[in-house]
C-alpha cells in the first residue's frame, strides 16, 4: 500500500510536470491551480525551486507575462537575473519581472528552503490583474525583508490547494489576492536602492573597507568618520542605497565569505571562525545558524554529499 501510494504521487508529479504546473506540498503536488492567476506555487528546498523554474523555461509556450517571487525562509542563494548576480538570503523576498528568468549563479547554493509563487498575469483579464503586474515590475529585482504576515499567507495559499474542497476556488483567490496585497505594500515601504541604482561614493567607499576589514570590529562610528559624515547621516544613507544597514550589510558579507571558505575546504570550522574574526568557532556557529538554520560542520558535510 505504502508503495501505491508513493508511485501515485510520482504520477501525479510527472503529469504536473506535463503541464507545465508544479505543486510542492507536505504531501503530494497538486495536478492544477484553484486560482487562474497562478502557473506554480510551492514551499521547498533550492533544488524544487530551480526544477520548477527548468520546467517553465523549457516550455515554448511559456508566456511573457510571467512574474515570480521569492521568500527565503532559511539558507542562501545566489541566482543570476539579466547578467547580474543577486544572493538572497533568510527573510529575503525578491520579485522578477516578465522575462526576468532567475538562472543559477554557478556556485553551490547552502542548504536551504523558500517559498515561491509563480503567476501568469493577463492584463486582457481586468485592471486588477493590470494592476498587480505593474506593481510587482515596479519593484523588480529589489531585495527587501519580508512581512511578518507574508509566511502565513504563503502557508494559507498552500493548505487551499492540499484540501481543494468545494470553496477552494474562492478561498484560494482571497489568499492569493491578500499575499500579493501585503507583498507589494513592503515594497511600497521599503527604502529605495536594494537592486536599484549603484550606491553613492561614500557608501561605496565604505563597503569597500567593510570588505576589507570583515575580520575587524568595525563600528558605525569609523564607517562614518572614514567618509566624512555623522553617523545619523551615515547610517540613515547607508540603508536609503543598499536596502540593509551597516551591521546587516557587514554580517551578511560576512556570511557570504564564510560560506566561500568552507566550500573551497582549505581551512577547518575553528580556522574560518578565527580568520572571519569570530573569537570562538561556537560564536560563529550561533551566528551561522541564525542565517542558514544549521550549523558549519552540517553545512559541510552537505556540500560534499551534493
Amino acid at each position: 500500500m505504502h508503495g501505491r501510494a508513493i508511485n501515485d504521487a510520482s504520477n501525479l508529479r510527472a503529469i504536473a510536470l506535463k503541464r507545465q504546473h508544479l505543486w510542492f506540498t507536505d504531501s503530494a503536488p497538486h495536478p492544477r491551480p484553484l486560482a487562474t492567476e497562478i502557473q506554480s506555487l510551492g514551499r521547498g528546498s533550492f533544488t524544487t525551486f530551480h526544477l520548477d523554474a527548468d520546467q517553465c523555461s523549457t516550455d515554448t509556450q511559456y508566456p511573457p507575462s510571467i512574474r515570480t517571487v521569492c521568500l527565503v525562509l532559511r539558507g542562501t542563494v545566489e541566482w543570476r537575473v539579466d547578467g547580474r548576480l543577486l544572493r538572497v538570503g533568510p527573510g529575503d523576498l525578491l520579485v522578477t519581472a516578465t522575462q526576468q528568468a532567475l538562472g543559477r549563479s554557478g556556485t553551490r547554493a547552502s542548504a536551504g528552503e523558500l517559498y515561491w509563487l509563480r503567476l501568469r498575469l493577463n492584463p486582457a483579464a481586468g485592471e486588477a490583474a493590470a494592476a498587480i503586474g505593474d506593481a510587482l515590475d515596479r519593484h523588480a529585482l529589489r531585495i527587501i525583508r519580508a512581512p511578518r504576515a507574508a509566511a502565513l499567507m504563503f502557508d494559507r495559499l498552500l493548505a487551499e490547494h492540499r484540501s481543494a474542497d468545494e470553496h477552494g476556488a474562492w478561498a484560494a483567490g482571497a489568499a492569493l489576492h491578500c499575499l500579493l496585497a501585503e507583498i507589494i505594500r513592503a515594497y511600497d515601504a521599503a527604502p529605495r536602492g536594494s537592486g536599484q541604482a549603484e550606491p553613492g561614493q561614500a557608501v561605496a567607499v565604505a563597503m569597500a573597507i567593510i570588505e576589507d576589514r570583515l575580520a575587524e570590529p568595525l563600528t558605525v562610528g569609523e564607517l562614518a568618520a572614514a567618509v566624512r559624515l555623522s553617523p545619523g547621516q551615515f547610517h540613515d544613507r547607508f540603508l536609503r542605497e543598499t536596502g540593509y544597514t551597516p551591521a546587516d550589510y557587514r554580517s551578511r558579507r560576512r556570511l557570504a565569505r564564510a560560506l566561500e571558505l568552507l566550500a573551497d575546504g582549505g581551512l577547518s570550522v575553528t580556522d574560518v571562525a578565527l580568520t572571519l574574526g569570530f573569537s570562538t568557532s561556537q560564536y560563529f556557529a550561533t551566528f551561522f545558524r541564525r542565517f542558514t538554520g544549521m550549523s558549519p560542520r552540517d553545512h559541510r558535510r552537505h556540500l560534499r554529499v551534493q
